[in-house]
Parts: C-alpha cells; sequence; structure tokens
C-alpha cells in the first residue's frame, strides 16, 4: 500500500490521564491490487484478495476508471472473502479455496495476452461437500466507472435494455469512445442448463449484479463461467460480446486450466472423466499423523480411443500419482495422498489441489485438498495495548523505567498425552510459571507463565524496537514448538504543551513546542524516531502524521515516562 501523507483539520481535546494513546494518522485507501495482467488488446486487469478487478490502472495510482471493484462473487449473500490463497499461474489467478456457507469455493480468472484478444475469463468453482445437495444463489456484482452516466448500448436480444433473457450486455458512459472505456459482459450462453433468474445494471452509482439459483449435487463440484472487457468504443464492445458468446478456442483456454461442469454455458463433456468431484479433507496434530493419509480416485476413458494423462499436485505437502495412459471401459483408480512436508506444517487450515490433466485434449480436472494441523500446545494471551492481541510490548525512555513491566501467558496442553516442555526468550525477559518452568503438563493441564523485564539488561540497551520471540518447546514431540511475540521499544520523547512559551525545541515541558505537528515533525526527524508527549489542553491545527512517529497524550506536563 502506498504511503500517503494528507494533512486533517482536527480540534483535538487532550484530557487528563497518563498515557492515553492518541492514534493520528492520515487516511488510507483500500488494499492496492495484488496481480496486474495485460490483455491482448492492451487494457490492464488489476486483480485484487479476493480475485475481483479493481479499477483497470497498471498501477495503484488509478489512470483508468473502467471499474469501481466489479467482477465479485457472493453465494447466498456471503460475499467471497480476500483471501490469503491467491496465485498467479502464468495468465491466471487462482484466489482461494475459501468456505462460503459451507461450500468450498475457488475463483479463476484468466486474462490472454494473443493479440486481439482483450476480454478476461472468470470461473467459479463451487464445491458441495455435503452429502445432499444443496440451491443457492450465486452472484456476480460490481461497481462501474462510468457511475450515474451508465448506459446500455447493446444486449444479445438486440435493444438497449439489459433483462435475464440477455446473454451479454454492453455499456459505457456518455462519451463514446472517449471517457472511461467501452464495457461488455457475457453472462451465460446458448443452450445453458442454468440461466440469470435476476439481473440489474443502473444508471447511478449502485452496484449492478447477476443472480444464478443452482442445484449443487451432493459430493460434486459446479462451475458459473462469465467474461468481461474493456474496449475502446462502443461497437468494439458489441463486437467482442457476440465473439466471446460464439465460444471461439481462445475463450474455452481457461478451462484446460481447471475443468468442472459449466452449468451456464453448453460446454461438450471431456473423455476423461474423474471421480468423486468431492474435497480429500485430513486432520491430526502437529508433527502428524494425519487422517485419512489418502483418498482414492477413479479416472475413467469414455472415449474411443486411449488418452495419456497427467497429474500436478500445488503444494509440497501432496503427492500425486506420475500419470500414465487410460484406455476406454479400463478405469484406473489413483491415490492422492500427503508428503512427510505435512509434518512440518504449523497449527492452522491449509488447502491445496490435485489436478488431473488430459494430455490429449488438454482438459484439467481440479480436485481441493484440505488439511488441518491441530495444535499439541496452546498459548492464549491478554490484549497487550497498544498494539496486536497476544503481542507484548513494553515501551520506555533510555535507562527506563519500562511499561508495562510484564506479562501473563496460559500455556494449555491440548494434547491426548503427558507433554514435557521448556522456553527459550531474549535475554532482557525473565520467565517463571506455576507450576514450575517444565513440569510436566497431563492433557488439559495449564500452566500460568509470568514474563517480567529484566531491567538490568533492558535499562541497557539501546535506542530503537527490538522485536524477538518467546519459544514454548514441545519436548515430547519435537518440531511442534509455538512461540509469541515480544518487543522491547526504547525512544527519546519530544514534548508539546499548548500553554509552552514561545520558541520552544521540545527536550523538556519547560521548552515544549506548542503544537502537535511540530512536535511530530521533529519526532520524524530523529533516529531512530522520537515519540511525542502531549500536554492537556485543546489544539486546534491541521495536522500531517509521519510513519513510525507514535503521540501519546494525557500528561499533566510534569511527567518524564509513561506509567
Amino acid at each position: 500500500m502506498n504511503t500517503c501523507l494528507h494533512p486533517c483539520i482536527l480540534r483535538i481535546t487532550v484530557g487528563v490521564g497518563l498515557a492515553a494513546l492518541l492514534i493520528l494518522a492520515s487516511p488510507t485507501a483500500l488494499a492496492d491490487p495484488t496481480h496486474y495482467l495485460q490483455d491482448g488488446n492492451g487494457f490492464w486487469w488489476d486483480f485484487d484478495a479476493d480475485g475481483s478487478v479493481v479499477d483497470g490502472s497498471q498501477t495503484p495510482v488509478e489512470d483508468t476508471d473502467a471499474f469501481d471493484w466489479a467482477m465479485r462473487l457472493s453465494v447466498d449473500g456471503v460475499a467471497f472473502p480476500e483471501s490469503e490463497r491467491q496465485v498467479l499461474d502464468g495468465r491466471t489467478v487462482i484466489t482461494g479455496p475459501e468456505t462460503l456457507n459451507g461450500l468450498v469455493v475457488t475463483r479463476r480468472a484468466y486474462v490472454p495476452d494473443a493479440v486481439g484478444e482483450g476480454w478476461a475469463c472468470f470461473l467459479e468453482y463451487i464445491e458441495n461437500p455435503d452429502g445432499a445437495p444443496v440451491d443457492v444463489t450465486v452472484r456476480f456484482t460490481g461497481n462501474l466507472g462510468s457511475d450515474g452516466d451508465t448506459t446500455v448500448t447493446a444486449s444479445s436480444s438486440g435493444d438497449a435494455v439489459f433483462g435475464p433473457e440477455d446473454r451479454w450486455v454492453a455499456s459505457d458512459d456518455a462519451n463514446d469512445g472517449g471517457g472511461d472505456p467501452s464495457l461488455c459482459f457475457n453472462f451465460w450462453g446458448a443452450g445453458a442448463a442454468v440461466t440469470p433468474t435476476d439481473v440489474y445494471l443502473p444508471a447511478s452509482q449502485e452496484d449492478y449484479y447477476v443472480d444464478f439459483l443452482v442445484r449443487i449435487p451432493a459430493e460434486s463440484s459446479i462451475v458459473l463461467m462469465h467474461f468481461c472487457a474493456q474496449n475502446t468504443d462502443d461497437a468494439a464492445a458489441a463486437a467482442t460480446a457476440a465473439y466471446l458468446d460464439a465460444l471461439p478456442a481462445a475463450a474455452l483456454v481457461p478451462l484446460s486450466q481447471a475443468c468442472g461442469t459449466v452449468v451456464n454455458w453448453d460446454i461438450p463433456p471431456d473423455d476423461l472423466d474423474v471421480s468423486p468431484a468431492s474435497t480429500f479433507s485430513a486432520s491430526g496434530k502437529h508433527g502428524g499423523p494425519f487422517f485419512p493419509a489418502g483418498a482414492g480416485y477413479t479416472l475413467t476413458n469414455n472415449g474411443a480411443t486411449p488418452l495419456d494423462w497427467s497429474a500436478l499436485a500445488s503444494e509440497a505437502w501432496i503427492s500425486v500419482p506420475p500419470g500414465g495412459t487410460l484406455t476406454p471401459g479400463s478405469p484406473q483408480v489413483v491415490d492422492v495422498t500427503l508428503t512427510a512436508a505435512a509434518d512440518a506444517l504449523a497449527p492452522g487450515h491449509y488447502a491445496g489441489t490435485a489436478t488431473f490433466t488430459n494430455d490429449s485434449s488438454g482438459a484439467s480436472f481440479v480436485r481441493t485438498v484440505q488439511l488441518t494441523v491441530e495444535p499439541r500446545l496452546v498459548i492464549t494471551t491478554e490484549d497487550f495495548l497498544p498494539r496486536g492481541t497476544g503481542v507484548f510490548v513494553a515501551r520506555g525512555r533510555p535507562g527506563g523505567p519500562f511499561t508495562p513491566a510484564g506479562a501473563v501467558y496460559t500455556l494449555t496442553n491440548v494434547d491426548d498425552q503427558v507433554t514435557d516442555w521448556s522456553v527459550t526468550k531474549p535475554a532482557w525477559l525473565n520467565v517463571a510459571s506455576v507450576p514450575p518452568l517444565g513440569a510436566p503438563l497431563d492433557p488439559g493441564e495449564s500452566a500460568q507463565v509470568f514474563m517480567t523485564l529484566e531491567d538490568t539488561i533492558a535499562a541497557g540497551m539501546a535506542l530503537g524496537n527490538h522485536a524477538d520471540t518467546v519459544t514454548f518447546h514441545n519436548d515430547t514431540v519435537a518440531g511442534t514448538e509455538v512461540a509469541v511475540d515480544v518487543e522491547l521499544r526504547i525512544h527519546d520523547v519530544v514534548f508539546v504543551d499548548i500553554d509552552a512559551p514561545p520558541a520552544g525545541d521540545g527536550s523538556s515541558w519547560g521548552t515544549a513546542f506548542s503544537t502537535i505537528q511540530d512536535g511530530v515533525d521533529a519526532a520524524d526527524a530523529a533516529t531512530p524516531k522520537s515519540w511525542v508527549f502531549v500536554a492537556q489542553g485543546v489544539y486546534d491545527e491541521t495536522l500531517t502524521m509521519r510513519d513510525g512517529v507514535e503521540v501519546f497524550g494525557g500528561f499533566a506536563g510534569t511527567e518524564d515516562h509513561l506509567t
């Protein structure tokens, strides 16, 4: 994310109460796009962490206003979230899987770079892991840069009105050939089993949407495919939409990267069939073993001639078979298993894929693999202000004193066996516990762990932020330790008091600056950056915050330290 220093006009009342932290920061934008791809006609597609498209610019700085966050996805009203599981695979942005209302959802967006292919294809993979079919409403939605000037310029039915009967629609602002790019959307194809139940494309700043009511069979997956294109003018938008409506070979390329049952287009099935379509889910304690250790998939050749197939795992902890030749009428059962790399994974939830490919046609079948690694030791903490949950941050000026002086953690054995444990820590911390450090913990038993500052060492440490970890080792099952972050911050101080005499340099309360801005600027100029202590009072000023400068308020004007 870019750092921008916008001035903000504030009337700040700083009341009594020491070390009341003022978090004064400049406004921030939404997160920057995660991936940028340019299509064959030179238009850019900037993808967000939820698989949507931001605005069509080639950098975080908006230079195109085609969209205002478009191609978003929701299932039964639950929006697909920003995902930590997003990768760029060649020309395809893969986002997820994420679980929405019990369904496993993965988004794939493909942008071709062949000359003349100026569009993006979106594939929404929705898997039902349950033993019963489920009916859901899937919504494609977003906002367009044309805002209140949005106008329908063409549709598949030949008019300028967008309705559920339209397979595609084109839109623009009031400036054909200028302003924002002309857009077209292809939401479904002729002969499709599933068509929209409701559509909306307003001439306003409201979101557009297209709804599909789909049934997902038990332990099966469906795919919804849709396209969008940016164009130079309205005629080009209508031409691109008609081109994609016919499903040319180029438009089927993304389906060769991941295959499933596309329900909103009429696409012939591939000769290769992989069943079941359900997720392989395994779980176990940190360090293993995990159960089940593998899952079997049946590969069937429904064609008339032998076909070659291959398999690929997306993660090092997944093992897939090497591939082979499949003859008609002779199904093969192959196993997807977990590798030893799974034993080294930290507690958490992991997802990957096993992809089976028909090397003859290029069609691929993606099967989701999920692994839950359960902890053996659990650490719980207070919420140590003023930083996030579980992070102990002590602050003080050079030589101390420091505040807070310590922290309490609870270590719990959630394993099914007696566990021996030990602790490693930075030199500036002391650690003790009840029961004593290292005393074996029975299943379900907890220890209270007390961390206190070693003042003689902390007092001699240099200016700056000293980040470290405290590690709790499981001495019964090697390699299953857990760690917590700790930090000691030592900084000089710049003083601010609205009632201070003029020409102060901020070095003491008696020579304090009279404005917060002067204090922030002086703190920013220091190496490392100083803190700003603000005496109680009312400060009317235009304030520009600086990265890394912390401002504390509520002082009476006599204190030298945080307490």
